[in-house]
């Protein structure tokens, strides 16, 4: 059934009356002795599972499961099947799954019968819980995945912003970085390693030691590195979710600022195959395949999926002549296979494996250009050093999962993340390797496990679960300036293992009351191995000098509490309190210094709203959040170091609070909007610098903007014309923590477009991102004493306008 117009929302009540006794005999006006029984009973879901069979008889089973009757035309509907529900839902969730398929909606009548209808031609798949973005297209019930099991938001306080495959496909976004500029208080950085920030904090947190916001790719963790050079490709994917604020107790470490949950097309017992074409200015291309089917019918089926990315970027060095400064050459793989024996009822294993490897430009300085015109998009050769950067990452995961019975699943998931960087410079730029090299490598390899159980009962739902993290990092450094016969070698070892038990559960209290409990218990163990060493003799072994950093441990209780309140059918509210937290470390400073830093923690409280008005064609949702988060962790710079050297210390105290909303509404026959605001303030409250002396209290946080308006309009026709605009707004904000005035950037407003023509088999489209040619900077500094001269300030810059043609073949 769809989204918009065919889905009545899950509710909290349950109808009893006399089941579809005549749904193959013609019309029945009216209920047949209905009745109203008390919301208590009526209220909590039921597990069932139904074969794919008529829809007839689907209707009829679930009229005699809740107790309630279903009113239907007989008419041509004993020709119409229904797929199966397997499953515990709602009476809506089991109807809309059992007419997904049919063109046909449920509608509740005052009496509390159902009446089964045609659903309007025009449909949005727009989900009216989850803001998610998505074309005027039927889809089946969206679900969220990211809460471990399967869920609206309705049900879910986390402020979550969704993405569907038909929704990345029509506003052309390509891969997550494309995504978070689309998600209110959510930013990509002006890193070219895929950084973002979540409510105006960095994935790295400030000290980049572990990270303070997740990805996760099929339940893949992916790693710092594999942020920088994994599969941010969002090609052939089911669904990507966007937590804003602490995860702590689901999704653990790395959560205490968000998460990101990619979710990719999963292998199906249908024979399919998609392709994609794509070319745009800068010489960019772009080749997608996926496709899939069934090795075995009903119990082994694949699906594998490829992309080519390439394109040579916007910014030059004219001094080198060198055109392709930020170019990019990547190549994603991705298979999948899924295993479900008839022999073993309730049993299924599925194997993921992503492949991610190419060539970047990158370094430090790239894409930071002089002064005065910033917008003539040249790099600065005395203080940039542009390199190649190699990636590579390999990615495993394997799911099993036992349906026990039909309250109780449990479920096992173990992943391997290798990611692998090398870097190097640009020399056309002027050297070469007879006279200098400097060649960076950093590798990290992630293990995690999971066992965990849902428990979906009528008044108690509760999952819970056993985890572990295991995590080696080896970064090295080689240096060498044949000439001067000067050579150095520097790297470090980390190591890190988490283990934890947690749960979160709701628990019914009355027929519009649910209480909402959760807890984590974590506990983080950390090993640092620092080393260098120089010469001017000849090449030096990264083994010459070494200093060990004993083990340092680290736990932390996280408790999570909180109600809902369901309003009406359409409307509830819900109050949460929970506990955020990332552990400490141990670390090198330059000295050669082993020293440890103390675990920091936030105290969180969120209020969500989520309404449905107008039979689905009207959504608001809105989350309003406070943020207290104590014993920060900072990078400070040693003294004497001239800004070259610095550790980490727990030295703030912060605060950070604002507003997320969704508004989705269908326009007319043809057209569906999506809009989202975010109002963010984020205030350093204590905290001086040890070295300078300088008072930071009053402070905003760097690339954190107040204010983001997001926005989109599709269109689409009966005969194949379709389209979409969208943009975004993006106040104000410093570009470092010591809210130097001219450091400031100005807001900006970027619009993007597309239009085509689609059938059944195939579409046709023509986009053009930053569709005004809007000049904006992301960043700016001064770079040197003297900030009077115009050479001594440098920017990054937004992307400039983009025009594209594109062609996907469906067969």
């Amino acid at each position: 059934m769809a989204k918009w117009l065919g889905k009545i929302r899950s509710m909290r009540f349950r109808i009893s009356g006399n089941v579809l006794s005549a749904l193959l005999v013609g019309t029945i006006v009216g209920p047949v002795g209905a009745q109203v029984e008390s919301a208590q009973i009526t209220e909590a879901p039921q597990s069932m599972r139904l074969p794919a069979q008529a829809l007839s008889k689907s209707l009829t089973d679930l009229g005699n499961q809740f107790s309630v009757t279903i009113v239907a035309s007989g008419d041509g509907l004993a020709a119409v099947n229904a797929p199966e529900v397997a499953g515990t839902f709602t009476l809506d969730e089991a109807l809309a799954i059992a007419l997904s398929e049919s063109g046909l909606r449920a509608r509740r009548t005052a009496s509390g019968a159902y009446v089964i209808e045609a659903a309007p031609t025009i449909q949005s798949d727009l989900s009216p819980e989850a803001g998610a973005l998505a074309p005027t297209r039927p889809l089946e019930e969206i679900l969220i995945f990211g809460q471990k099991r399967d869920q609206t938001l309705s049900d879910v306080n986390a402020s979550v912003a969704v993405f569907t495959g038909e929704a990345i496909s029509d506003l052309n976004l390509t891969d997550l970085t494309e995504l978070y500029q689309f998600t209110p208080n959510v930013q990509a950085t002006v890193s070219d390693e895929g950084d973002f920030a979540i409510r105006g904090i960095n994935f790295r947190g400030q000290t980049g030691v572990s990270n303070v916001a997740s990805i996760y790719v099929d339940g893949i963790f992916q790693s710092t590195l594999g942020i920088e050079a994994g599969p941010s490709a969002v090609f052939d994917v089911e669904q990507v979710e966007i937590y804003r604020g602490v995860q702590s107790t689901i999704q653990g470490r790395n959560a205490l600022a968000g998460a990101v949950i990619v979710r990719t097309t999963r292998p199906t017992y249908e024979w399919d195959l998609r392709a994609r074409t794509q070319f745009a200015d800068y010489d960019t291309e772009r080749y997608s395949l996926a496709g899939g089917g069934p090795i075995i019918a009903d119990q082994l089926a694949f699906r594998l999926a490829w992309e080519d990315f390439s394109n040579d970027g916007y910014i030059e060095n004219s001094a080198a002549g060198i055109d392709d400064i930020n170019f990019d050459d990547t190549e994603n793989r991705r298979a999948r296979l899924l295993f479900e024996p008839a022999a073993l009822e309730g049993f299924s294993a599925l194997l993921t494996y992503v492949d991610s490897e190419g060539l970047a430009g990158t370094g430090f300085g790239t894409g930071s250009l002089a002064g005065p015109d910033f917008f003539d998009r040249e790099i600065r050769p005395e203080i940039t050093s542009p390199g190649v950067l190699v990636i590579d990452t390999k990615n495993w995961a394997l799911e099993l999962e036992q349906q026990v019975s039909e309250a109780l699943s449990i479920s096992f998931l173990a992943t391997t993340s290798d990611a692998y960087e090398e870097s190097a410079p640009r020399f056309d730029g002027g050297f070469d390797l007879d006279t200098a090299f400097d060649i960076s490598t950093d590798e990290e390899i992630t293990d995690t496990y999971e066992l965990r159980g849902v428990w979906e009962g009528d008044s108690l739902r509760v999952i819970g679960g056993l985890y572990r993290f295991e995590q080696d990092r080896d970064r090295e450094r080689n240096l060498g300036l044949v000439l001067s016969n000067f050579f150095f070698v520097e790297g470090v070892a980390q190591e890190t293992e988490n283990t934890a038990v947690y749960f979160d559960a709701e628990y019914g209290l009355s027929s519009r009351w649910t209480m909402l409990l959760g807890a984590r218990y974590d506990r983080e163990s950390y090993k640092q191995t620092g080393f260098s060493a120089g010469s001017n003799t000849g090449p030096v072994e990264s083994g010459d000098l070494s200093i060990n950093v004993s083990d340092t441990d680290f736990d932390a209780f996280l408790p999570k509490f909180g109600i809902r309140w369901d309003q009406t059918d359409d409307v509830s509210w819900s109050l949460v309190a929970q506990r955020g937290y990332r552990a400490g470390g141990a670390a090198i400073d330059v000295t050669n210094t082993p020293y440890e830093f103390d675990p920091e923690f936030t105290n969180n409280l969120e209020l969500a709203f989520r309404s449905n008005f107008l039979d689905g064609k009207l959504s608001l949702n809105a989350n309003l959040f406070y943020t207290r988060w104590n014993d920060q962790q900072v990078i400070v710079e040693l003294a004497g170091s001239n800004g070259l050297a610095s550790r980490i210390e727990n030295a703030g105290e912060s605060e950070l609070y604002g507003l997320e909303t969704d508004l989705t509404a269908l326009l007319g026959e043809h057209f569906t909007l999506i809009a989202g605001f975010g109002l963010l303030h984020t205030e350093v409250i204590d905290f001086i610098d040890p070295v300078s002396g300088e008072d930071f209290g009053g402070n905003e946080f760097p690339q954190a903007p107040g204010e983001n308006v997001s926005f989109a309009l599709f269109y689409e026709h009966d005969n194949g014309l379709f389209g979409s605009i969208d943009g975004r707004y993006q106040g104000s904000s410093f570009s470092e923590p010591a809210n130097v005035a001219e450091h400031r950037v100005d807001s900006y407003f970027v619009a993007n477009a597309k239009f085509g023509y689609r059938t059944n088999r195939w579409s046709a489209s023509l986009f053009v991102r930053n569709l005004f040619d809007e000049e904006y900077l992301l960043r700016i500094r001064n770079v040197a004493e003297n900030p009077d001269q115009p050479l001594n300030w440098e920017a990054n810059v937004g992307a400039p306008r983009v025009v594209g043609a594109e062609l996907t073949l469906d067969l």
